[in-house]
């Protein structure tokens, strides 16, 4: 964390402490900023505003906006949901890339086994 205040990458002084745990949220995007500004990782969207429980998640329809007045102009995908999740689940978190790409957010799927590392075909 030292580094990363020394690269001017955090502030305690401007770290916003609700927004940070709001984002947290499955209904806010279940997100965090990486680098503020810079980078936002986020757990997989939801193809419908609730999950197997009935509680709210997010859709890339309901991200878009946040991600348009933030600059978050690309997402990139590194699950696979049809490799990893099974039943009404995967389903769920199998989204339509094109929701975010009709709201001028591109997105580029570049899967690999959650927890992992990308394979070279990947990054090259």
């Amino acid at each position: 964390i030292q580094r990363a205040r020394d690269l001017g990458w955090i502030d305690y002084r401007t770290f916003a402490a609700e927004e940070h745990s709001s984002l947290l949220r499955p209904e806010h995007g279940d997100m965090s900023w990486l680098l503020p500004g810079k980078a936002l990782a986020l757990a997989s969207p939801w193809v419908q505003p609730t999950d197997l429980s009935g509680l709210p998640v997010c859709t890339p329809e309901a991200l878009a906006p946040y991600f348009l007045q933030n600059n978050v102009r690309l997402v990139v995908q590194c699950n696979h949901p049809g490799h990893e999740e099974q039943g009404e689940r995967r389903r769920l978190i199998s989204y339509d890339p094109r929701s975010f790409e009709r709201s001028g957010v591109r997105h580029v799927s570049l899967p690999f086994e959650d927890g992992g590392c990308p394979s070279i075909d990947i990054l090259q």
